[in-house]
């Protein structure tokens, strides 16, 4: 990454990180003030609140800035980088899981259960945290067990960048379509008025949009790939060195 381009990163990196702040705080703002704020089993209705504020810590922040790791900290070595960016997206693994058992909580614990999985968003939602975990475990086998050659992870890592990267279009998605169907379902036909709680909905889902939109773009643009430090371009020198003179 050359000045320009790491100029050029920082900027909309900044204003990415922006926007992923302003998302944690609507959703703050959303559920505490316009939904009730927070509760566990023995209010479900309240319990469900702690969905979407992991979902969007975990799965869009959190996850988000996991994906730029590698290019925000491009001066740090790269085992250090691989560590940090495991356990970032091992803490987003724990917010998905708690986001998803708080909604089946607030459905099998109403004195009238709702049925689990009906909505569009319910499914794609299971659909992105299956994939995420999937990819998690894949991406710790490739690159951790030191039982897989060093080609089967070049081989790998562009499926994994690439999967990476749609597993988050996906979580954008989800939330996205959770927004939607929590503020029809609290807000009813006075969601048509534009009320408060509603205007605050939809810049939350605005706020992720653009969030979204500058960290694949960060993630995708070739132009701000890490480039090897000094001492990692010589061990692959000195490993290809000893790879050739072997009988």
């Amino acid at each position: 990454m050359d000045y320009h381009s790491r100029s050029v990163y920082r900027t909309v990196y900044a204003i990415a990180m922006i926007f992923g702040l302003l998302s944690i705080v609507l959703v703050l703002i959303w559920t505490v003030k316009y939904l009730g704020g927070f509760a566990w089993q023995e209010d479900p209705l309240h319990q469900f609140n702690y969905h979407p504020v992991c979902a969007v810590i975990g799965m869009i922040v959190l996850y988000g800035k996991g994906l730029l790791l590698y290019r925000t900290m491009h001066y740090k070595p790269k085992i250090y980088l691989k560590l940090l960016h495991t356990l970032t997206l091992v803490v987003v693994f724990i917010l998905a899981v708690i986001s998803l058992k708080c909604a089946f909580d607030s459905h099998n614990y109403r004195s009238v259960p709702i049925p689990n999985l009906y909505s569009l968003h319910s499914w794609i939602g299971l659909v992105t945290v299956i994939f995420y975990s999937a990819q998690l475990l894949c991406g710790f086998v490739s690159f951790f067990y030191p039982g897989i050659k060093t080609t089967y992870r070049r081989q790998y890592l562009p499926y994994h960048q690439f999967f990476g990267i749609t597993i988050f279009l996906l979580a954008v998605v989800s939330c996205h379509s959770g927004i939607m169907e929590k503020v029809k379902g609290s807000l009813g036909k006075e969601y048509l008025n534009m009320p408060a709680a509603g205007i605050v909905a939809n810049f939350l889902g605005v706020s992720i949009t653009i969030f979204s939109i500058l960290v694949v773009y960060l993630a995708a643009m070739p132009q701000f790939k890490r480039n090897p430090l000094p001492e990692e371009d010589k061990f692959q020198l000195d490993l290809q060195d000893h790879v050739i003179q072997l009988p």
